[in-house]
Protein backbone atom coordinates (compact mmCIF):
# COMPACT_ATOMS: atom_id res chain seq x y z
CA UNK A 1 0.00 0.00 0.00
CA UNK A 2 2.55 2.64 0.47
CA UNK A 3 4.42 1.54 -2.60
CA UNK A 4 1.67 2.12 -4.09
CA UNK A 5 1.11 5.67 -2.29
CA UNK A 6 4.59 7.27 -2.51
CA UNK A 7 6.25 5.55 -5.05
CA UNK A 8 9.05 2.71 -4.36
CA UNK A 9 12.02 5.37 -4.33
CA UNK A 10 10.04 7.24 -1.19
CA UNK A 11 10.17 3.99 0.82
CA UNK A 12 13.47 3.50 0.23
CA UNK A 13 14.17 6.92 1.11
CA UNK A 14 12.12 6.78 4.05
CA UNK A 15 14.10 3.11 5.90
CA UNK A 16 17.22 5.15 4.83
CA UNK A 17 16.23 8.33 7.03
CA UNK A 18 14.55 6.25 10.27
CA UNK A 19 17.41 3.65 9.53
CA UNK A 20 20.30 6.91 10.47
CA UNK A 21 18.20 8.33 12.78
CA UNK A 22 18.15 5.40 15.07
CA UNK A 23 21.85 4.67 14.37
CA UNK A 24 22.27 8.28 15.57
CA UNK A 25 20.14 7.82 18.69
CA UNK A 26 22.03 4.83 19.90
CA UNK A 27 25.56 6.51 19.01
CA UNK A 28 24.42 9.05 21.84
CA UNK A 29 22.71 6.34 24.03
CA UNK A 30 25.65 4.45 24.07
CA UNK A 31 28.34 6.98 24.61
CA UNK A 32 29.82 5.71 21.52
CA UNK A 33 30.25 9.46 20.06
CA UNK A 34 32.01 10.83 23.34
CA UNK A 35 33.96 7.88 22.92
CA UNK A 36 35.36 8.87 20.04
CA UNK A 37 35.72 11.92 20.83
CA UNK A 38 37.81 11.47 23.69
CA UNK A 39 40.22 9.58 21.59
CA UNK A 40 40.44 12.18 19.22
CA UNK A 41 41.27 14.50 21.75
CA UNK A 42 44.17 12.10 23.10
CA UNK A 43 45.19 11.84 19.76
CA UNK A 44 45.41 15.48 19.29
CA UNK A 45 47.33 16.05 22.90
CA UNK A 46 49.79 13.93 21.89
CA UNK A 47 50.44 15.39 18.09
CA UNK A 48 50.23 18.80 20.56
CA UNK A 49 53.59 17.98 22.40
CA UNK A 50 55.26 16.28 19.62
CA UNK A 51 55.04 19.60 17.90
CA UNK A 52 55.68 22.05 20.81
CA UNK A 53 59.35 19.65 21.23
CA UNK A 54 59.66 19.88 17.69
CA UNK A 55 60.26 23.36 17.82
CA UNK A 56 62.52 23.67 20.51
CA UNK A 57 64.62 21.18 18.67
CA UNK A 58 64.61 23.86 15.84
CA UNK A 59 65.74 26.18 18.49
CA UNK A 60 68.61 24.06 19.50
CA UNK A 61 69.70 23.13 15.63
CA UNK A 62 70.20 26.66 15.32
CA UNK A 63 72.40 27.08 18.33
CA UNK A 64 74.14 24.15 17.11
CA UNK A 65 74.58 25.38 13.33
CA UNK A 66 76.28 28.61 15.00
CA UNK A 67 78.79 26.66 17.03
CA UNK A 68 79.80 25.15 14.07
CA UNK A 69 80.24 28.30 12.04
CA UNK A 70 82.09 29.78 15.13
CA UNK A 71 84.30 27.11 15.15
CA UNK A 72 85.47 27.44 11.60
CA UNK A 73 85.76 31.11 11.69
CA UNK A 74 88.43 33.13 13.21
CA UNK A 75 87.34 35.89 15.81
CA UNK A 76 89.24 38.41 17.56
CA UNK A 77 89.20 38.80 21.32
CA UNK A 78 86.75 41.73 22.17
CA UNK A 79 85.02 40.83 18.84
CA UNK A 80 80.89 41.14 18.10
CA UNK A 81 78.96 39.67 15.74
CA UNK A 82 75.90 38.50 14.60
CA UNK A 83 73.83 36.72 11.59
CA UNK A 84 69.60 37.30 10.66
CA UNK A 85 68.07 34.98 8.74
CA UNK A 86 64.99 32.98 7.75
CA UNK A 87 64.29 29.80 7.17
CA UNK A 88 61.50 26.91 6.17
CA UNK A 89 61.05 23.36 6.89
CA UNK A 90 59.08 20.48 5.74
CA UNK A 91 58.30 17.30 7.40
CA UNK A 92 55.97 15.60 4.53
CA UNK A 93 53.52 13.25 5.31
CA UNK A 94 55.86 10.11 3.98
CA UNK A 95 58.27 10.84 5.88
CA UNK A 96 56.65 11.24 9.21
CA UNK A 97 54.76 10.41 12.41
CA UNK A 98 51.81 7.82 12.11
CA UNK A 99 48.28 8.89 12.46
CA UNK A 100 47.02 11.01 13.30
CA UNK A 101 49.63 13.87 11.89
CA UNK A 102 50.35 13.81 8.24
CA UNK A 103 52.71 16.82 7.08
CA UNK A 104 53.92 19.72 9.02
CA UNK A 105 55.80 23.25 8.19
CA UNK A 106 57.08 25.93 9.89
CA UNK A 107 59.03 29.28 8.97
CA UNK A 108 61.24 30.59 11.38
CA UNK A 109 62.65 34.52 11.09
CA UNK A 110 65.87 34.89 13.74
CA UNK A 111 69.07 36.75 14.93
CA UNK A 112 72.09 35.74 17.05
CA UNK A 113 74.43 37.85 18.32
CA UNK A 114 77.92 36.51 19.78
CA UNK A 115 80.50 38.09 21.75
CA UNK A 116 84.44 36.67 22.02
CA UNK A 117 85.38 37.44 25.31
CA UNK A 118 88.72 35.60 24.99
CA UNK A 119 90.76 33.54 22.23
CA UNK A 120 88.69 30.36 23.53
CA UNK A 121 85.57 31.52 24.88
CA UNK A 122 82.44 33.34 23.09
CA UNK A 123 78.86 33.86 24.00
CA UNK A 124 76.16 34.96 22.61
CA UNK A 125 72.06 35.37 22.55
CA UNK A 126 69.43 34.41 19.64
CA UNK A 127 65.83 35.72 19.42
CA UNK A 128 63.11 33.95 16.65
CA UNK A 129 59.60 33.49 15.76
CA UNK A 130 58.59 30.56 14.53
CA UNK A 131 55.49 29.61 12.33
CA UNK A 132 54.14 26.11 12.53
CA UNK A 133 51.65 23.88 10.74
CA UNK A 134 50.84 20.34 11.63
CA UNK A 135 47.93 18.59 9.81
CA UNK A 136 45.75 15.91 11.72
CA UNK A 137 43.72 13.43 10.22
CA UNK A 138 40.82 14.03 7.87
CA UNK A 139 41.19 18.34 7.61
CA UNK A 140 42.41 18.94 11.58
CA UNK A 141 45.57 21.20 12.03
CA UNK A 142 47.55 22.80 14.60
CA UNK A 143 48.54 25.75 13.86
CA UNK A 144 51.16 28.02 16.37
CA UNK A 145 53.14 31.20 16.75
CA UNK A 146 55.96 30.61 18.98
CA UNK A 147 58.82 32.93 20.50
CA UNK A 148 62.15 31.91 21.16
CA UNK A 149 65.00 33.12 23.36
CA UNK A 150 67.95 31.60 24.11
CA UNK A 151 71.50 32.15 25.24
CA UNK A 152 74.72 29.94 24.60
CA UNK A 153 78.50 30.12 24.91
CA UNK A 154 81.03 28.31 23.10
CA UNK A 155 84.70 27.17 24.33
CA UNK A 156 87.01 26.47 21.75
CA UNK A 157 91.03 27.03 21.50
CA UNK A 158 91.58 25.81 18.13
CA UNK A 159 92.41 22.48 19.55
CA UNK A 160 90.81 19.37 18.82
CA UNK A 161 88.57 18.96 22.15
CA UNK A 162 85.37 21.75 22.51
CA UNK A 163 82.66 22.49 24.74
CA UNK A 164 78.93 24.22 24.26
CA UNK A 165 76.33 25.03 26.15
CA UNK A 166 72.76 26.83 26.26
CA UNK A 167 69.67 28.17 27.97
CA UNK A 168 66.20 28.74 26.03
CA UNK A 169 63.04 29.63 26.74
CA UNK A 170 59.79 29.25 24.35
CA UNK A 171 56.00 30.70 24.58
CA UNK A 172 53.75 29.63 21.42
CA UNK A 173 49.86 30.32 20.91
CA UNK A 174 48.21 27.40 19.72
CA UNK A 175 45.04 26.81 17.34
CA UNK A 176 43.97 23.86 17.16
CA UNK A 177 40.74 21.98 15.23
CA UNK A 178 40.25 18.08 15.19
CA UNK A 179 37.21 15.88 13.77
CA UNK A 180 35.26 13.36 15.14
CA UNK A 181 34.04 11.38 12.42
CA UNK A 182 32.12 7.97 12.61
CA UNK A 183 31.16 6.26 9.12
CA UNK A 184 29.58 2.31 9.45
CA UNK A 185 31.42 0.52 7.00
CA UNK A 186 30.63 1.41 3.53
CA UNK A 187 28.12 3.26 4.65
CA UNK A 188 26.53 6.79 5.72
CA UNK A 189 28.40 8.83 7.84
CA UNK A 190 26.87 8.72 11.14
CA UNK A 191 28.56 11.88 12.99
CA UNK A 192 30.88 14.38 11.61
CA UNK A 193 31.93 16.97 13.78
CA UNK A 194 34.77 19.87 13.82
CA UNK A 195 35.37 20.94 17.28
CA UNK A 196 38.46 24.01 17.34
CA UNK A 197 39.86 25.53 20.50
CA UNK A 198 43.08 28.01 21.48
CA UNK A 199 45.36 27.20 24.21
CA UNK A 200 49.21 28.45 25.02
CA UNK A 201 52.47 26.27 25.29
CA UNK A 202 56.16 27.02 27.11
CA UNK A 203 59.22 25.25 27.60
CA UNK A 204 62.40 26.28 28.89
CA UNK A 205 65.66 24.37 28.71
CA UNK A 206 69.14 23.40 29.23
CA UNK A 207 71.96 21.82 27.05
CA UNK A 208 75.43 20.28 27.51
CA UNK A 209 77.24 19.06 24.74
CA UNK A 210 80.90 18.33 24.14
CA UNK A 211 83.49 16.63 21.53
CA UNK A 212 86.90 15.94 20.26
CA UNK A 213 87.63 16.50 16.51
CA UNK A 214 90.30 14.20 14.33
CA UNK A 215 92.18 16.52 11.87
CA UNK A 216 92.40 14.40 8.27
CA UNK A 217 93.86 16.89 5.94
CA UNK A 218 90.69 19.55 5.54
CA UNK A 219 87.96 17.32 7.32
CA UNK A 220 87.59 17.44 10.78
CA UNK A 221 85.35 14.44 12.63
CA UNK A 222 85.16 13.06 15.79
CA UNK A 223 82.52 11.88 19.19
CA UNK A 224 80.19 14.03 20.62
CA UNK A 225 77.73 14.12 23.54
CA UNK A 226 75.23 16.06 24.60
CA UNK A 227 72.02 16.57 27.37
CA UNK A 228 68.97 18.27 26.92
CA UNK A 229 67.03 18.81 29.86
CA UNK A 230 63.70 20.50 28.94
CA UNK A 231 60.21 21.28 30.33
CA UNK A 232 57.34 21.94 29.01
CA UNK A 233 53.85 22.95 30.19
CA UNK A 234 50.40 23.16 27.85
CA UNK A 235 47.83 25.10 29.16
CA UNK A 236 44.34 23.61 29.54
CA UNK A 237 41.49 24.66 27.50
CA UNK A 238 37.81 23.48 26.11
CA UNK A 239 36.82 23.12 22.45
CA UNK A 240 34.82 26.31 21.19
CA UNK A 241 31.49 24.69 19.82
CA UNK A 242 28.44 23.57 21.99
CA UNK A 243 28.27 20.29 21.07
CA UNK A 244 28.02 16.60 22.69
CA UNK A 245 31.17 16.11 21.21
CA UNK A 246 32.77 18.64 22.91
CA UNK A 247 35.66 18.54 25.92
CA UNK A 248 37.71 20.47 28.34
CA UNK A 249 41.32 19.45 28.55
CA UNK A 250 43.55 19.47 31.23
CA UNK A 251 46.66 20.95 31.47
CA UNK A 252 49.88 19.13 30.29
CA UNK A 253 53.48 18.81 31.84
CA UNK A 254 56.29 16.56 30.65
CA UNK A 255 59.66 16.56 31.23
CA UNK A 256 62.80 15.58 28.74
CA UNK A 257 66.09 14.65 29.19
CA UNK A 258 67.54 13.03 26.47
CA UNK A 259 71.65 11.74 26.60
CA UNK A 260 73.30 11.76 22.94
CA UNK A 261 76.03 10.02 21.87
CA UNK A 262 77.21 10.14 18.22
CA UNK A 263 79.71 11.00 15.88
CA UNK A 264 80.03 13.82 13.55
CA UNK A 265 82.30 15.22 10.47
CA UNK A 266 82.55 18.78 8.83
CA UNK A 267 85.09 20.35 6.71
CA UNK A 268 85.70 23.26 4.28
CA UNK A 269 86.74 23.95 0.70
CA UNK A 270 87.21 27.51 -0.30
CA UNK A 271 85.96 27.64 -4.42
CA UNK A 272 87.59 31.03 -4.77
CA UNK A 273 88.19 34.65 -2.81
CA UNK A 274 84.30 35.01 -2.96
CA UNK A 275 82.63 31.69 -2.08
CA UNK A 276 83.45 28.84 0.54
CA UNK A 277 80.91 25.41 1.17
CA UNK A 278 81.30 24.46 4.66
CA UNK A 279 79.61 20.68 5.00
CA UNK A 280 78.93 18.46 7.81
CA UNK A 281 77.15 15.66 8.91
CA UNK A 282 76.19 13.30 12.40
CA UNK A 283 74.53 10.38 13.54
CA UNK A 284 73.55 9.80 16.74
CA UNK A 285 71.80 7.42 19.21
CA UNK A 286 69.66 9.54 21.60
CA UNK A 287 68.07 7.86 24.88
CA UNK A 288 65.23 9.14 26.47
CA UNK A 289 66.08 9.19 30.74
CA UNK A 290 62.84 11.19 32.22
CA UNK A 291 58.83 10.46 31.31
CA UNK A 292 59.75 11.55 27.92
CA UNK A 293 55.85 12.54 26.16
CA UNK A 294 52.68 11.83 27.45
CA UNK A 295 50.69 8.18 27.07
CA UNK A 296 47.49 8.79 28.80
CA UNK A 297 45.29 11.66 28.37
CA UNK A 298 41.94 12.83 30.55
CA UNK A 299 38.79 14.77 28.33
CA UNK A 300 35.73 16.25 30.33
CA UNK A 301 32.56 16.59 28.59
CA UNK A 302 31.84 20.04 28.59
CA UNK A 303 27.88 18.75 29.16
CA UNK A 304 28.28 17.48 32.18
CA UNK A 305 28.98 13.42 30.73
CA UNK A 306 31.96 12.56 32.86
CA UNK A 307 35.38 12.09 32.03
CA UNK A 308 37.18 9.84 30.06
CA UNK A 309 41.24 8.26 30.40
CA UNK A 310 42.82 7.37 26.94
CA UNK A 311 45.87 5.42 26.50
CA UNK A 312 47.49 6.16 23.87
CA UNK A 313 50.79 4.16 22.22
CA UNK A 314 54.07 4.81 24.61
CA UNK A 315 56.23 7.24 22.81
CA UNK A 316 60.06 5.27 21.67
CA UNK A 317 62.54 6.23 24.65
CA UNK A 318 65.84 4.55 22.42
CA UNK A 319 66.16 6.13 18.99
CA UNK A 320 68.72 7.33 16.25
CA UNK A 321 69.29 11.00 14.79
CA UNK A 322 70.89 12.06 11.76
CA UNK A 323 71.54 15.10 9.53
CA UNK A 324 72.95 16.33 6.32
CA UNK A 325 74.00 19.68 6.10
CA UNK A 326 75.46 22.02 3.39
CA UNK A 327 76.39 26.07 3.75
CA UNK A 328 77.21 28.05 1.12
CA UNK A 329 79.29 31.44 2.45
CA UNK A 330 79.78 34.18 0.07
CA UNK A 331 82.10 36.95 0.87
CA UNK A 332 79.22 39.20 1.19
CA UNK A 333 78.34 37.62 4.43
CA UNK A 334 75.74 35.87 2.85
CA UNK A 335 74.93 32.38 4.02
CA UNK A 336 72.83 30.20 2.11
CA UNK A 337 72.23 27.00 3.90
CA UNK A 338 70.17 23.27 3.92
CA UNK A 339 69.62 20.40 5.85
CA UNK A 340 68.06 17.33 6.00
CA UNK A 341 67.75 15.50 9.29
CA UNK A 342 65.74 12.21 10.50
CA UNK A 343 64.97 10.88 13.24
CA UNK A 344 65.11 6.90 12.76
CA UNK A 345 64.47 3.50 14.49
CA UNK A 346 61.56 5.26 16.28
CA UNK A 347 58.07 2.73 17.00
CA UNK A 348 56.16 5.92 15.99
CA UNK A 349 57.65 5.55 12.38
CA UNK A 350 60.45 8.14 10.54
CA UNK A 351 60.62 11.84 11.16
CA UNK A 352 61.98 13.59 7.97
CA UNK A 353 62.73 17.15 8.19
CA UNK A 354 63.99 19.24 5.39
CA UNK A 355 65.45 22.59 5.67
CA UNK A 356 66.69 25.38 3.59
CA UNK A 357 67.50 29.06 4.80
CA UNK A 358 69.29 32.36 3.81
CA UNK A 359 71.29 34.14 6.37
CA UNK A 360 73.19 37.34 6.76
CA UNK A 361 76.23 37.46 8.92
CA UNK A 362 77.70 40.43 10.14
Amino acid sequence: MLTDALGPDRVAQRLSDVSRLISRLLLEISDTDRLHSAISAANMQRAMEDSVKRQHQSLADLHRQRWTMLQDLPRRTGSLDGAVGIEGQQLPSYGFDLAPQKNARAVMAYALLDYTLSDSVTVGGSLSIMRNTDELERDGHLKSDTWHAGIYSLWHDGGPLWAAGDISGGRASIDTRRDVHIQSAGGPVLLDNTLSGETEAQFVSTRLMSGYDFSLGAWRTGPLVEMDYTHYRINGFDDRESLRTAVRYEKQNLNSLEARLGWRVRGNIDLNATFSLHHYASVSWVNELADGLNDRFTAHTRDGGGERSVQVASSDKHFGRAALGLQWVTAKHLNVYTEVGSRFAHDDGDQTQYTLGLQWMF
